[in-house]
């Protein structure tokens, strides 16, 4: 039973529903026979750091909000978050391109440090307020991951993996993915959004049911798209 899912680091809802999936994950009573792939996803892929950029400032200027509305939206995915038992401070976060963070994830899930690496960059980018653009920030984390730096440094010297990241999102936009968080099951059946552990729960079983072969009744979940990254904006 396969579950793949599209995100980008840059995204505090992917961050979120990561965690909702995998709460639902533990329940759930045949996660052995679970296979979770997470695919690239950039929902910003122009953007560049700028040590004088905050994430306040730049969606102040992409929305026309004042700093009191932007700041206020951004307490409430932080207090979302916290009920996810992950931290995002916004005060420290720094928008940043998320090219190269994929480019690392891609070669982790050749080495099966997918998990370990994507929970560094998320941590990095929320938690931190480090620069994800960074390469030098980049093979510091993955070191701490278990990964050989020398491997690490001729991956930033190359274009390895950067091939793979593009396939992902020609796939994403093959099946119509328009934002993120988005999973897949079986290749059948999405959920887009950062969505309550009961839903991914919902669907676990009975997307198992049919896998298994003793059910056949079509699942259908609502999008919430307050929950979700767009392409180049958050919805928050």
């Amino acid at each position: 039973m396969k579950v793949e899912i599209w995100s980008d680091i840059a995204c505090p809802f992917c961050y979120i529903g990561k965690a909702h999936y995998e709460e639902a994950l533990s329940q759930f009573k045949h996660s052995s026979k679970v296979e979770t792939i997470y695919r690239s996803y950039l929902i910003s892929p122009d953007i560049q750091f700028d040590e004088n950029e905050t994430v306040v400032t730049m969606l102040m200027a992409k929305k026309g909000m004042s700093e009191t509305h932007v700041k206020q939206m951004l307490s409430q995915v932080e207090q979302m978050a916290s009920e996810a038992n992950v931290k995002i401070n916004f005060s420290t976060n720094k928008p940043a391109n998320t090219l190269n963070a994929h480019r690392l994830l891609q070669f982790a899930y050749s080495v099966n440090k997918t998990e370990s690496v994507l929970n560094a960059l998320f941590k990095a980018h929320f938690e931190l307020g480090e620069n994800i653009q960074d390469t030098n920030v980049l093979i510091s984390l993955a070191v701490n991951c278990g990964i050989d730096k020398l491997v690490l440094e001729s991956l930033f010297t190359s274009d390895n993996f950067l091939y793979e990241v593009k396939q992902d999102i020609l796939y994403a936009n093959n099946i119509g993915v328009k934002g993120v968080p988005f999973f897949l099951f079986n290749n059948k059946y999405t959920i887009s959004g950062a969505q309550p552990t009961s839903v991914f729960t919902e669907v676990l079983n009975k997307v198992y049911e049919e896998w298994s072969g003793s059910m056949n009744d079509k699942i259908s979940v609502s999008e919430q798209s307050n929950l979700s990254c767009d392409n180049d904006k958050c919805d928050i």
